[in-house]
């Protein structure tokens, strides 16, 4: 259980983190749960993260008036990987350890929805 867990969680995170599209302390997080709540329950505290953590940096960017080049990002990460680039190649700031990268600390959105299932779901 534990392992499949962990494997899970290494297989999603894994490529994000060498994408440079999040740190190395967000995939050793996701995968230390993994391997305690294993493979089904990972699943839904992943879908939980990407959730919470989607819902913030939208009201992140629009907060910050950034909607526009964000979603300018968004294609342009998207049309990099498809033509199997790596985006930071094309714009530096989309390197997450970038100084212009506008940053949400997904730590945060794994954390929040750890002590939500621990509160909602049966284990």
């Amino acid at each position: 259980m534990a392992l499949a867990g962990c494997g899970l969680a290494l297989l999603i995170y894994t490529p994000l983190y060498l994408i440079r599209a999040m740190g190395a302390g967000d995939v050793k997080f996701m995968a230390a749960i993994g391997a305690i709540v294993g493979a089904q329950n990972w699943l839904t505290l992943f879908l939980m993260a990407a959730v919470l953590g989607g819902v913030a940096s939208l009201c992140l960017v629009i907060v910050r008036g950034r909607l526009r080049l964000t979603l300018g990002n968004v294609s342009t990460i998207t049309g990099e990987l498809l033509h199997g680039r790596m985006p930071y190649h094309k714009d530096p700031s989309l390197d997450v350890h970038d100084a212009r990268a506008v940053g949400l600390p997904h730590g945060a959105s794994i954390t929040i929805s750890v002590i939500l299932w621990l509160a909602f779901f049966p284990h």
